[in-house]
């Protein structure tokens, strides 16, 4: 039988935030947090902790209990589908028990690991329980973090006295810390109410289950696809149409000009069909940006020795052991997209580096965070709901008026690698539009479906045997591209290589130069049913950015 406890998470004014705690080890209590720090019980004002003295772990027991008890029946008065008070306490506070174990160095990066969601949350006013919400992981495709929270009640007497926006601001604040970038729900009569507190429609998203914990978005997005397609082939036979829209789907399409939706979709949920009131899902961001990391150079030529492996291996050099690949590479800091914005996290990458370039070194995170919030300012500015940037000439107006970068629009038709090289040996660099593959993250001809934005860091040239026996073979397959090998670039384009940095991933998308241009030229649409409707403006275009623009 599991041990309940409870751990202070946060305050604000007259409330407490606090997490019920379940072990599966008798007699312990589980009140760590993520790293092991407590650093949240300084903020909590008006609840009990757990000390080593025995009165005040019997008292604060009691509370959890008394606490428990009172969320249990608050859940049961909500939603009073039959089953008796411990049923909804087992079903919504215990139904996963923490564990103890340590991690393994793939789930380091995973919040919950630290922090054992789903979890519950009790609002406690007056040593009273009278708000509950539930966090739980949920898939975010366009990357960063989400979770969800379900389960949200107040109870009667207190609502409309504020303890709602209370009880999600604390909520949101958790997830938050958890590192969290998103959070989701869904509602039936409430959508007014979490309008005003920031929330936004969208579609509804996949909440984690646990074989699917070591999935990533993209692994997790092909195989919904999979289940769509082999549902849309039983509605073929059931009743002659593909539609797998579900009554939540259907409400988002009220959403209006250039609101964006969610990519990752469930299958049709019956309990949708037999309802005369279908939930509409809603969304918050809750972070704009984190900060930057920088990737050794050393790391970047591995990458590139690895995809000159596997050309040789795959035949293009089959016959030719002796080939070369001579490379010119700038060292840009890398920053994790958060949601749709590709655009405006290669805008911060870009910002940084010609920023560190003019000063001799790294701006500190301190100062980043002064400068002006670019998701901000293209809300403002209208060129965005969430981050996304349809339109290439927007993305240039905010390099110039926001970020101050010497920027300007170029045809990609009529750039050359030759050009390219220049740019980037004067430290300058490309943002371009194309098509992502969710599994590769490499160049696809998608028809603007996956459209993104990466940044042109590196070229690379793979020189003939005879042209690479010239040169010394003690510098190994990778060499620098010097002047004199410089005049082959704008020769066979089919021996070029971009190498390309973007928020999805640290690792560099290395592909032909011919494998980006052609997907770029394709970009004459994209999937309104994430984004609406909306104006895509990026074929045939890319952002050159020179450097910071003179004071």
């Amino acid at each position: 039988m599991p041990v309940v406890s409870s751990s202070i998470v946060g305050a604000h004014d007259d409330v407490s935030l606090i997490r019920i705690n379940s072990s599966t080890r008798n007699g312990s209590i589980n009140s760590s947090t993520r790293n092991g720090s407590n650093d949240v019980k300084s903020s909590a004002t008006k609840a009990d902790e757990y000390t080593d003295d025995d009165s005040n772990k019997e008292a604060a027991c009691n509370n959890s209990s008394n606490w428990l008890r009172q969320a249990a029946e608050l859940l049961n008065s909500q939603w009073p589908k039959g089953g008796s008070v411990d049923a909804y306490k087992d079903k919504c506070i215990n139904e996963h028990p923490i564990s103890n174990r340590q991690q393994s160095d793939d789930e380091s990066s995973s919040p919950s690991v630290f922090y054992g969601l789903p979890s519950s949350y009790l609002l406690i006013h007056e040593n009273e329980c009278i708000g509950h919400g539930r966090l739980t992981e949920c898939f975010e495709s366009a990357g960063g973090n989400a979770a969800a929270v379900t389960f949200i009640v107040i109870h009667s007497t207190k609502q409309y006295h504020g303890f709602g926006r209370k009880l999600m601001a604390l909520l949101e604040e958790e997830a938050k810390r958890l590192g969290y970038h998103y959070i989701y729900l869904w509602t039936k009569t409430a959508i007014g109410f979490y309008e005003k507190i920031g929330y936004a429609e969208c579609q509804r998203v996949s909440l984690k289950r646990a074989c699917l914990k070591k999935l990533v978005s993209g692994e997790v997005e092909s195989l919904e696809a999979l289940l769509m397609k082999r549902q849309s082939k039983i509605n073929m036979a059931l009743n002659g149409t593909n539609s797998t829209s579900t009554a939540g789907e259907k409400c988002s399409a009220r959403a209006v000009f250039g609101t964006k939706k969610e990519t990752i979709l469930l299958p049709p949920d019956d309990n949708d069909r037999n309802n005369d009131v279908p939930d509409v899902w809603m969304k918050k961001r809750l972070v704009e940006r984190v900060g930057s990391i920088h990737i050794p150079l050393d790391q970047r030529m591995l990458e590139l020795e690895k995809v000159a492996d596997e050309s040789t291996t795959e035949g293009q050099n089959k016959d030719n052991d002796n080939s070369c690949w001579y490379y010119r590479i700038v060292s840009i800091p890398w920053q994790a997209q958060i949601g749709p914005s590709c655009g405006l996290a290669a805008l911060r990458m870009g910002r940084e580096y010609f920023m560190a370039s003019a000063n001799n070194g790294s701006p500190s995170d301190g100062d980043q965070q002064q400068l002006p919030s670019l998701l901000q300012e293209a809300q403002e500015r209208g060129f965005t709901q969430d981050g996304e940037i349809f339109d290439a000439n927007h993305l240039k107006e905010m390099a110039i008026h926001v970020c101050g970068i010497d920027s300007e629009i170029v045809k990609v038709p009529e750039l050359t690698p030759s050009k390219v090289n220049a740019t980037l040996a004067k430290g300058g660099v490309f943002i371009l539009p194309y098509d992502s593959s969710a599994r590769t993250r490499l160049p696809a001809k998608l028809s603007g479906q996956s459209a993104h934005y990466g940044i042109i860091v590196g070229i690379a040239l793979v020189a003939d045997s005879f042209i690479a026996a010239k040169d010394d073979k003690t510098m190994g397959k990778l060499q620098p591209l010097v002047p004199e090998k410089e005049k082959l670039l704008d020769g066979d384009r089919r021996k070029v290589y971009l190498m390309v940095q973007h928020g999805l991933s640290p690792n560099l998308s290395i592909a032909p130069w011919i494998a980006f241009m052609e997907s770029n030229a394709q970009l004459i649409g994209f999937d309104e049913s994430k984004f609406g409707t909306a104006k895509l403006d990026l074929k045939g275009r890319i952002v050159v950015c020179r450097g910071l623009l003179e004071s």
